[in-house]
């Protein structure tokens, strides 16, 4: 059996974690999302320069009087100056859900770099500050709000948290791993919310940010002690090329069952004109 046929057979109710999404299946339909990250400013150039999402992330949690933060000073003034202003009157600054952009703010919040080459540079930098000691560190909170059937992911507690932190000199390494080991709690904690009495559905972690080992393997380590099975890309990567294998995946599912509810009123049709 190829692997498109078996998900196509076998994609039953479970959890997806995507990238600042996380959806319920069931039997092969996606339902409407129930949770969405916090939304922070930023612009197509903030996938560039993590700094943007910082400075964003910044006036998100403390407002316009910006804390006193290293990588600040490596910016041009009139650059952040003009980003402020864009900031406050909302200019050319589309709101995202994206958890990478969250990733860029963090490396750029603890200095690992104001500017990227390519997509994904500045999380893999942050990933790689962790040590062996990074499982201990307490993880930072995040805030869960419920708002008209949406469970909404509040990132400003861990901002404040992490400033914090840099300003009493911890370690960028020890932040990294507070990031991190935060954010997969995170993720058990909705999935908790997520869940109805005692069932715990299998969670399915996927998307680009889950290309990220430690965060991975830190997840699948909590929900397994939390009772879930988790779900794991062995064949296919994580990231676009598997959601688009995924949406195949779904749409053939839907398709079966569409093709099979229309033989159905196809047949009560012929026995009514009988």
């Amino acid at each position: 059996m190829s692997f498109f046929n078996f998900l196509r057979r076998h994609l039953l109710d479970h959890f997806f974690l995507t990238d600042g999404r996380i959806r319920v299946a069931a039997n092969g339909a996606q339902h409407v999302p129930h949770v969405g990250a916090h939304q922070i400013r930023g612009g197509d150039a903030a996938t560039k320069e993590p700094w943007r999402m910082a400075v964003s992330c910044l006036v998100a949690a403390f407002g316009a009087d910006l804390p006193k933060l290293a990588f600040l000073d490596q910016i041009d003034a009139a650059g952040l100056k003009l980003l402020l202003q864009m900031i406050e009157k909302r200019l050319n600054s589309p709101l995202t859900s994206s958890v990478g952009r969250l990733f860029d703010a963090v490396a750029a919040l603890v200095g690992v770099r104001n500017r990227v080459s390519y997509e994904g540079q500045a999380a893999l930098e942050l990933e790689m500050l962790i040590d062996s000691h990074g499982d201990g560190e307490p993880g930072y909170p995040f805030g869960l709000v419920a708002t008209d059937a949406v469970l909404q992911i509040d990132p400003l507690p861990m901002i404040r948290q992490l400033v914090e932190d840099m300003q009493s000199g911890v370690a960028p390494a020890r932040i990294s791993a507070r990031f991190h080991n935060g954010l997969a709690q995170l993720i058990v904690d909705v999935c908790r919310q997520l869940s109805t009495g005692s069932e715990r559905l299998p969670v399915a972690l996927s998307g680009g940010v889950f290309q990220n080992r430690y965060l991975t393997e830190r997840c699948a380590k909590l929900l397994r002690a939390a009772g879930y099975d988790v779900l794991l890309h062995r064949q296919v990567p994580p990231n676009d090329g598997g959601l688009a294998l995924g949406q195949a995946a779904v749409a053939a599912r839907q398709g079966v069952t569409l093709g099979e509810e229309c033989e159905d009123d196809h047949s009560q049709s012929q026995q009514r004109n009988q």
